[in-house]
This record gives C-alpha cells, structure tokens and sequence, in this order.
C-alpha cells in the first residue's frame, strides 16, 4: 500500500530545489546577459579597424 506524500515532504523535495535552481538559472543569465552588453558596448565603441 502506497502513503501519500505529505505536503511537508512535497516542499522539501520538489519546491525548495526547484526555487534554488530557478536563482541559480536567473543569477547565471543575468551575469551572462552583463557581460554580453558590456562585451557587445566595447566591441561597437571600437573603429572596424582596430
């Protein structure tokens, strides 16, 4: 016979780790999409020559 899963248990094992991910994710991307700018900012500041 199979218990059913108490909603504590459903918070700590599915919830919590999809939150800490979602951070990880958004704090990955956001880091990603600054450094694109400022890489893409000094790359259209430059002369085509340089």
């Amino acid at each position: 016979m199979m218990l059913e899963p108490s909603p504590v248990l459903l918070l700590i094992y599915v919830v919590i780790p999809a939150l800490l991910s979602a951070l990880v994710l958004y704090a990955v991307v956001r880091f990603g999409v600054k450094h694109g700018m400022r890489a893409y900012y000094s790359e259209v500041g430059r002369k085509p020559g340089d």
